[in-house]
């Protein structure tokens, strides 16, 4: 309804939810269409765009030694085991651009 230009007062209408709320529900579709197209969780996609190493080498790391590139990935800020190996799964499958 929105991308059709529906305001969240209509959204929130039709939904029996409150506008704040419908705002909400949309702000969370367009994070899981942005973790679906990338293949990886939100909090994985805002590290590797927050990544300020170089991605070609991290991913050259990833395919040689995962466990380096672990090592290396949860240094960077919020970054927890799991969301390094999605990312290092991401690397592997040949991507090498930023999502």
């Amino acid at each position: 309804m929105r991308e059709e230009g529906a305001t969240f007062q209509a959204i929130g209408d039709a939904l029996h939810v409150s506008a704040s709320r419908a705002n909400v529900i949309y702000q969370r579709a367009l994070e899981i269409q942005a973790e679906e197209a990338a293949g990886m969780g939100l909090a994985a996609i805002r590290i590797l765009r927050d990544y300020r190493g170089d991605l070609h080498e991290l991913a050259s790391l990833a395919e040689r030694d995962p466990h380096g590139a672990c090592t290396l990935l949860i240094q960077e800020p919020n970054c927890l085991r799991r969301h390094a190996y999605q990312i290092i799964a991401w690397l592997t499958a040949g991507n090498r651009e930023k999502p």
